[in-house]
């Protein structure tokens, strides 16, 4: 059984071969994959400590979409299993940079950029300081924001947007079941998280062929190649974000350079027969333990 998160997952999969016992000439193995919230749910909720460590201790095998979750699940429970790290991947058909027959007339005129994010709009993914980085970009350059998902910020966010006078700068197009329609239209792509795992949404904008601005000290270390197809700087640093983003906006053929490399580095490294194949490997090593 391969579950995906702690709670409750790992804890259901441990219960079900409980159940199992007895009744089957030899009990599945369990593999159980962390992915993030399973450590920030024990930091908002101490009492779920116990089970969490519980359940982990309990699979016969565990990975990690980063190094860095790996760290932090390892510094935070102090596991005596191994965790093995197995990055997220993508689906190399949906998320390219011709996948889609996206037109950037309908967000942005010709001589503007289109800068996008795309997050639940949580407070960790802190999306006032992308308004606030955007804002700054929009004083020096002509831009559109696109704004895709919904969450506990939006109304904070439209409140900063109206405060800003930037009502006809931005646009909302709430929940999309096909982000790949529309983030290749992107110029960037900014994820200024306090707090990021891995980065899944910003390997799908680098799949798309968009350049990223996220944060340093976290899990999009191991998704974004710094200056080389995206910038990691520190968390609330809006303004050398803002300006990294200006830069880059304003040399065309640097523009052009990290656009073809956020998609050659993104398919290289996390394309899914390469991490399904790692999977794969690791069920052969649980099960032949």
């Amino acid at each position: 059984m391969h579950v995906h998160y702690a709670i409750p997952h790992a804890t259901c999969a441990y219960l079900a071969r409980q159940i199992l016992e007895g009744n089957v000439a030899k009990l599945p193995k369990i593999i159980t994959t962390l992915h993030g919230t399973d450590i920030t749910l024990v930091g908002s909720d101490p009492s779920f400590y116990d089970m969490t460590r519980f359940s982990m201790e309990a699979s016969d095998g565990i990975t990690a979409v980063s190094k860095y979750l790996a760290d932090e699940t390892m510094e935070v429970f102090k596991l005596s299993n191994e965790i093995r790290v197995v990055h997220n991947f993508f689906d190399t058909e949906r998320f390219r940079p011709g996948a889609s027959e996206c037109q950037r007339s309908d967000f942005a005129q010709k001589d503007e950029f289109l800068l996008c994010h795309v997050s639940n709009f949580r407070p960790v993914k802190r999306t006032l300081d992308v308004i606030d980085i955007f804002d700054r970009v929009q004083t020096e350059l002509p831009a559109k924001l696109l704004l895709i998902g919904e969450g506990p910020e939006t109304v904070l966010a439209r409140r900063q947007i109206n405060k800003r006078k930037l009502n006809d700068k931005v646009i909302f197009l709430g929940n999309q079941t096909r982000v790949e329609a529309v983030l290749p239209c992107a110029d960037l792509f900014l994820v200024p998280s306090e707090e990021e795992s891995f980065g899944l949404a910003a390997l799908e904008a680098l799949a798309c062929g968009v350049p990223v601005i996220g944060t340093s000290g976290t899990g999009l270390s191991e998704v974004v190649d710094d200056f080389r197809n995206g910038f990691l700087l520190p968390v609330g640093d809006t303004s050398s974000m803002a300006r990294a983003g200006i830069s880059l906006l304003k040399d065309t053929n640097r523009l052009k350079e990290f656009k073809a490399a956020a998609s050659k580095l993104a398919c290289e490294k996390f394309n899914s027969t390469k991490i399904v194949d790692e999977y794969e490997h690791y069920y052969g090593e649980i099960l032949n333990d």
